[in-house]
């Protein structure tokens, strides 16, 4: 087998003379001579043949010759087309192939391809490109479900939503006023990973973090020159958002219970809703702890 080709196929071409050949072995010719463009052309022309067109092994050499491309361009847009085409081209295989000869070659195929979409939005994420990112995770699932149709990887899921949150918490702390859609970006990152995961303590860190800094912000909002009835909705909302601080934090703290960060944002919340016993409580805690980084 060479790059992942049967060698009955190969073989077969050893026998047959060039002129006589299908546009699907003239196209895996070129591409055991390394000819991507060759190849390109033949395979493309095999599979506008109606006498090729729904035969496996003309959809299977596709598949290989377009990921081939894909590998060893540097053009992003022609990387891009490349792949696109190789998923498309193992997938219609896998369909033709009813005997099943190419199947373990063209999920492997697609397996690959679809990993490479996730690579991609790892990189994307690195730049600070969250929307690529998140639409590389897409369609790395759509990819990998060709072949597993209930695919999930958790961790894969939770590398790419819970660093976009935090992305988009920092373009919220940098300029609150004008980026306070990336508050409502934040908490919809981490709350899709506490949908699959309720115990995940940074997206509960988190989360609680931006509501208690936001209740903390509507307070500063305070002015002698704002009226009673102006006064008593921002202290309502700065309420509820320390409550649903606290809802956050309190998780976060049977999943850390020695964490200062927690600790110091439960005691600043209960001291915040004037229960004086609970931040007696978690401040006595944290005099304990301080000066030390805790059980993290």
């Amino acid at each position: 087998m060479k790059r992942g080709l049967y060698i009955s196929i190969i073989l077969l071409l050893a026998t047959t003379g060039f002129a006589q050949r299908t546009n699907w072995q003239k196209a895996l010719s070129c591409y055991q001579q390394d000819s991507l463009v060759c190849a390109a052309e033949y395979i493309d022309a095999s599979i506008e043949d109606s006498s090729e067109s729904k035969d496996a092994y003309a959809w299977h050499i596709r598949g290989f010759v377009y990921k081939s491309i894909f590998d060893n361009s540097k053009n992003p847009d022609k990387r891009s087309s490349a792949r696109a085409i190789a998923i498309e081209s193992f997938d219609k295989s896998l369909e033709l192939d009813t005997i099943g000869d190419l199947s373990r070659n063209n999920k492997q195929g697609i397996k690959t391809l679809g990993v490479s979409f996730y690579n991609d939005g790892v990189r994307k994420l690195n730049r600070f490109n969250v929307q690529g990112a998140l639409k590389d995770l897409d369609k790395h699932n759509i990819t990998m479900r060709l072949v597993e149709p209930g695919y999930y990887n958790k961790e894969r899921e939770f590398a790419i939503k819970k660093k976009s949150g935090i992305i988009y918490m920092d373009r919220y702390n940098d300029n609150k006023e004008e980026n306070e859609i990336y508050f409502k970006k934040a908490t919809e990152m981490f709350n899709e990973v506490l949908e699959i995961d309720s115990n995940d303590f940074l997206a509960n860190l988190n989360s609680g973090v931006l509501y208690h800094n936001l209740a903390v912000d509507l307070l500063v909002k305070t002015k002698p020159e704002l009226s009673i009835l102006e006064v008593m909705e921002l202290q309502e909302k700065h309420v509820n958002n320390m409550q649903r601080s606290l809802a956050y934090m309190t998780k976060a703290y049977t999943l850390k219970p020695n964490h200062p960060g927690v600790i110091r944002a439960l005691a600043g919340a209960y001291y915040a809703l004037h229960e004086t016993e609970k931040y007696e409580f978690y401040n006595q805690k944290l005099l304990k702890l301080e000066g030390s980084h805790g059980n993290e």
